[in-house]
């Protein structure tokens, strides 16, 4: 999901062009071995096997995986394969900067996805129900409004200073741009991080 919806949103329209992408393939480390890992009873060496396995066939372009596929019903994949993770590091007092940007990239998608040349569809069940949130302008506001829905995100811990930091990212994505976005959240030891 992190490289789809970063992904479309620099432009990428397969898996494999967003996992080839330097800045996006660390972050997508990063968030498995950072913010997904401590969710997992793997050992170390294991995890990171598993990791660099899946940015390799992330980046083999003749797994086509579309952006679009992937993509697809958000709302309905954030609670199990995003924030349960992100609610358990929160728990934790872990940092969950991926995660917060997946969420607001998530989000942002609702803008991109109606101009013409996107690369992926806006496909998702709740797309009608969320489009009165999505076309709020205020960065904030739209995070305030969207967190607010348990279906989607149950009952995240901390949930001010999380929506503070997905419109934050919301501000960023729409003034800055992914590459430097990505940058700002990427940890010293994953810059340059593209296994």
């Amino acid at each position: 999901m992190l490289l789809a919806y970063l992904g479309a949103l620099a432009g990428h329209s397969t898996i494999a062009q967003a996992a080839a992408d330097p800045a996006l393939a660390a972050l997508a480390r990063q968030f498995m071995l950072c913010e997904q890992a401590p969710t997992l009873a793997l050992s170390g060496a294991e995890l990171r096997g598993t990791v660099d396995e899946l940015m390799r066939r992330f980046r083999n372009p003749a797994i086509r995986h579309d952006m679009t596929r992937v993509g697809r019903n958000g709302s309905d994949k954030l609670l199990p394969r995003v924030v349960a993770a992100m609610s358990d590091n929160i728990a934790a007092r872990r940092p969950t900067p991926a995660a917060v940007l997946l969420i607001a990239a998530w989000i942002r998608w609702f803008d991109v996805a109606r101009s013409g040349d996107a690369v992926m569809r806006l496909i998702d069940t709740r797309a009608e129900a969320l489009a009165e949130p999505a076309a709020v302008t205020d960065p904030h506001r739209r995070a305030e409004l969207f967190l607010a829905r348990t279906d989607i995100f149950g009952a995240v811990p901390d949930r001010p200073r999380v929506q503070r930091a997905v419109g934050d990212a919301l501000a960023e994505l729409g003034r800055d741009g992914v590459a430097e976005v990505v940058r700002r959240r990427l940890l010293p030891e994953f810059e340059g991080s593209t296994r």
